[in-house]
């Protein structure tokens, strides 16, 4: 009964919390000191195109007019038009979401099946030169941006040992001409 109790209560708290992300990451987004009507169209357009382009995506109106139009869009699934590839953002994403999910899944497997045996090495041999090496190397990746990581490790594992293509996994990516 109590597991019962727990499960509701974060799904209780999931929409709200959900609300609240969304209503985080568009405030930023807007007071962010650049106009994204301006980077959207480049830095040649005119000034009648910069307001009818602010117009047709409804950046005259208030801000909250604005967010209850922006929580309509993600409830109807209407997520936009990439500004990179012009295509609606949803098409985008579920083009990439079996690339993104055998990474996750490569990643969370390597995660198991080296970290739990390591693990347990390191603590069956407790100070041991073993353990201190493993520490070393386990504190080392927490300390390194993943990002910075992933970038390295793009470097050796395509450009240096050549066993892992760059670019290949998912055709099509970028803007058609």
């Amino acid at each position: 009964m109590r597991r019962l109790e727990m499960i509701l209560s974060r799904l209780a708290w999931f929409v709200p919390t959900l609300a609240g992300l969304v209503i985080i990451v568009f405030l930023v987004s807007n007071v962010i000191p650049t106009d994204p009507v301006r980077v959207l169209l480049g830095e040649n357009a005119t000034p009648a195109q910069i307001e009818a382009m602010r117009i047709k995506l409804g950046y005259d109106q208030p801000l909250w007019v604005q967010l209850a139009r922006h929580f309509g869009d993600i409830l109807s699934g209407n997520l936009g038009i990439s500004i990179y590839s012009q295509r609606p953002i949803s098409e985008d994403l579920a083009q990439r979401l079996p690339a993104t999910l055998e990474l996750t899944l490569t990643a969370i497997t390597l995660s198991v099946v080296l970290g739990i045996p390591l693990g347990v090495i390191s603590a069956l041999k407790r100070n041991s030169l073993l353990d201190h090496v493993l520490r070393v190397i386990s504190v080392s990746g927490l300390a390194l941006a993943a990002f910075w990581l992933a970038l390295l490790l793009q470097f050796l594992f395509a450009m240096k040992l050549g066993v892992a293509p760059l670019n290949s996994r998912i055709d099509g990516f970028g803007p058609r001409p």
